[in-house]
Formats: C-alpha cells, sequence, structure tokens
C-alpha cells in the first residue's frame, strides 16, 4: 500500500510504514532533551523510560520527509510530546507509531502520525490556550492547540484555519466541547457547533445569562466525507462576554472502519501421517472420530485422541491358598478400579477350587459393587475331594458409571464339616465401548 502525505510517498511493508529504508537506530532509556537528525528515517526503540516521556524538540535539522518509528518495549504507556509538552500520541506497550515531518520547521504542531499496531479509535481533542471575546454575531473560535490526532484521515485539526475540524470518512461522530465563560452588564452568551458554516448541530446549542457558568454540550451527528464544524459564539445585549482559556473541543468517529480482508485458507490444512508417513490424500479438510476412537479437551487448546477398546485396564491377583468352613461367603480378592470414565466393560476372573468332602458343595460367586452378581459357582467334588483341584474362570460385558467400582470373589462352604480351599485368584477389567 502507498500513501502520499503533501507530496511525500511512503511505502507501506506490513505494518511498517517508512519514507525510506535508510535505518538509523536509537534505544531510549530515558528522556530525549535533545535529537538532532542526520538520517531522514530513524527507529526508536523505548526501553525503561524514565517518567514514561519521550520529548521531541523542535530543530533546524528536521526536515520534511524525515520519520521517525517508535516501538514501546516497555511495560507501561509512553507519551510523545513537542518541546512546549503538548501530548503528541501516547503509546502502549509493544506498540509501534510512526512519525512524519510534513514541512520544515522550528515551532509546533508539525507532527503527523500513523499507528502501525492494531486500529484505533479515531479521535481528535483540541483546545484553546487563551481567553476569547463573545463577538455580537455568531463567530468561529480559533482552537490554537491540537492534544491528540490518532488518524488524521478520518478525523484532522485543520492546520491552516484552526477553527475547523475536518471529517474524512463518512459516518456518526461523538462531538463535545466545554468552557468557563463570563458575562457582564446583562448579556446573553451563546454557543454552538456549526456544521458546513450552514447547520447547527442538533443538541449542540447552549446560552447563559448571569455571571459565571460552564457552556459545554455533548452529541452525536452524521457526518458526510468532505464536511466540517466549527465551535461557534455569540453575545445578545450586554456588555461584555469572556470565554476563558481551555476550551475543550474533541470529536470521536463511532465505531470502526473494516480492515482488509485477510488472505483466504486453503481449505485442506490437516497433514496426517501414519507412524511417519503420510496418509493417502493428505492434508486433508476435516479430521473425524470414528470406531472405538473418543477425543477429550485436556484444556489450554489441547485435545488427545484415543482408542477406546482396552483403555483403563487394571488386574489384581492372589495366588496363595485360602480355607474357610464358614457357610457365609468370605472375600478371596478385590479389584477397586479407582475413578474411571463412563462405559461398557469387561469383567474377567479365574480361580482353583477344592473342597475337603465329597458330600459338601464349594459355593464361589463374582460380585460387582457388593450388590449386582456377575457369577454363581455351586459344586460338588465328585471323587478323592482333597486330591482334586478344580478351575473356574469366565467373563462379563457390563455398563458402569463414571465413578470407582469394586469387584469381589467371594467363596464359602456348604457344610461347615467341610473346608472350601481357593487359590490362584485373578480379576481384570478393561474397557470396550
Amino acid at each position: 500500500m502507498t500513501h502520499y502525505i503533501d507530496n511525500v510517498k511512503i511505502e507501506q511493508l506490513g505494518d511498517i510504514k517508512a519514507l525510506r529504508y535508510d535505518p538509523n537506530i536509537l534505544t531510549v532509556a530515558n528522556t530525549i532533551t535533545s535529537l538532532t537528525i542526520a538520517s531522514s528515517y530513524v527507529t526508536i526503540f523505548i526501553g525503561s523510560v524514565t517518567g514514561q516521556r519521550i520529548n521531541l524538540p523542535n530543530a533546524t535539522t528536521l526536515q520534511a520527509g524525515h520519520a521517525f518509528r517508535f516501538w514501546n518495549k516497555s511495560s507501561t504507556e509512553v507519551s510523545i510530546r513537542n518541546a512546549s509538552g503538548v501530548i503528541l500520541t501516547t503509546i502502549q506497550p509493544d506498540d509501534k507509531v510512526e512519525t512524519t515531518i510534513r514541512d520544515v520547521s522550528t515551532v509546533d504542531g508539525v507532527w503527523l502520525f500513523e499507528s502501525t499496531s492494531a486500529a484505533a479509535l479515531a479521535l481528535v481533542q483540541s483546545q484553546r490556550t487563551t481567553n476569547v471575546t463573545f463577538a455580537t454575531s455568531w463567530a468561529d473560535v480559533t482552537i490554537d492547540t491540537t492534544d491528540y490526532e490518532s488518524d488524521f484521515a478520518v478525523l484532522e485539526h485543520n492546520d491552516s484555519n484552526r477553527a475547523r475540524f475536518d471529517i474524512k470518512e463518512s459516518g456518526y461522530y461523538q462531538l463535545s466541547y466545554q468552557f468557563t465563560a463570563l458575562e457582564t452588564g446583562g448579556a446573553r452568551l451563546s454557543s454552538r457547533l456549526y456544521k458546513n458554516n450552514s447547520t447547527v448541530v442538533l443538541g449542540s446549542d447552549r446560552f447563559m445569562e448571569v455571571g459565571t457558568d460552564v457552556l459545554n454540550a455533548v452529541c452525536v451527528t452524521q457526518f458526510n466525507a468532505g464536511d466540517y464544524f466549527t465551535l461557534q459564539l455569540l453575545r445578545t445585549g450586554g456588555t461584555t462576554g469572556t470565554g476563558y482559556a481551555n476550551i475543550v473541543v474533541y470529536a470521536i468517529k463511532l465505531g470502526g472502519s473494516k480492515g482488509e480482508k485477510g488472505e483466504p485458507g486453503s481449505g485442506t490444512t490437516l497433514t496426517l501421517k501414519d507412524n511417519g508417513t503420510l496418509v493417502t490424500g493428505t492434508p486433508h479438510a476435516t479430521l473425524n472420530f470414528d470406531g472405538g476412537m473418543d477425543v477429550v479437551n485436556d484444556g489450554a487448546g489441547q485435545a488427545t485422541v484415543f482408542i477406546i477398546f482396552g483403555r483403563w485396564i487394571a488386574q489384581a491377583a492372589s495366588d496363595a491358598l485360602s480355607t474357610t468352613t464358614s457357610t457365609t461367603y468370605q472375600q478371596k480378592l478385590r479389584l477397586s478400579t479407582g475413578p474411571i470414565e463412563a462405559g461398557t466393560y469387561r469383567v474377567g476372573w479365574m480361580y482353583d477350587w477344592q473342597i475337603t468332602s465329597t458330600n459338601s458343595n464349594f459355593d464361589g460367586r463374582v460380585q460387582l459393587n457388593d450388590t449386582t452378581l456377575l457369577m454363581a459357582h455351586l459344586e460338588e467334588a465328585q471323587d478323592s475331594a482333597t486330591g482334586q483341584r478344580h478351575q473356574v474362570s469366565g467373563f462379563a460385558y457390563v455398563t458402569l458409571t463414571a465413578a470407582t467400582h469394586n469387584i469381589d470373589i467371594d467363596y464359602r462352604t456348604s457344610n461347615a464339616a467341610a473346608t472350601a480351599r481357593i487359590q490362584n485368584a485373578r480379576l481384570e477389567i478393561w474397557r470396550v465401548n
């Protein structure tokens, strides 16, 4: 993009605007008290600035087209002022601001500003620093000082006619003015904002009739590009009327302008690899998860894709021989899952059993959470009970909630005269869906 300011060509490269690429780099740690520009382009990096202020002194070596770029690398905002102490702009941490000299001058008000960081609100604030006398017919007020002017391409305090505020971009604007006035001799003092020297801005007209008072207004109006407005004063009757110094006028463009359209995406940005080898057809626009896979948000912009089958696997074992003559179930082995995800799980079990009498039964069972029976086993040894070892195994699919669950193998004898024996007990669990 190319800009022309008073026939000076400024090239834009990304968010950096420069007259020439002839950098003279200065690193600033304290307030600048003097600065002579030997090069036509200067970049100033602001580090730790005492008082958060950069002073730009007027000097005959500041020529037309000379440019500064300020880059605020400090952690606080920095104000830039001219030699008279007028705030020219304020830079937030990490912001960049471009400054171009309009003409050869040693007086205030020759600076132009354009932000090269995020788009700023277009506004201007100016003030008259001396008293003004009310005339007996409507008259424009000359405003001698510009405090802020964030985007002169949208809204500008006119440099040639200091009573005018020029509108460069159509839209709605909020306008305001305020000052203290004194009337004597029974005068009526009136004020208003006047558009294009033809129309009163609705809501801006005010008047006073007694002693000292404040004349102020805040209003919204619509402008077209090329419009302008002024502050006007009038005395009706009486002897005299005075508007005291520090008459402030400001304007803000409401809303903002649409930025340039960004580069379109390709639509296929996901590159997929299988063990380091590109998947056929990559890159892809969409990645679907199907058939035993799930995605969990881990927070901080991270998601984890995992295979469901076999997840949350756990096991428990007790190989030692255990015996009982109780006809009440005794716990041989417990598997506690710890917190697990909701889903369908496979629960498997196995154990070896004996009973000391061929006339008695060995009773075994597998229970979930001490309430749900997964397996019941009742069996009598056929012969030579003490010399035989029998094995039981199996599995079940269960739907579990997201919680901690307990799975037990219990056993007992059907006859207190016979001893039930159990060993090599196993429990296992894993998710299947």
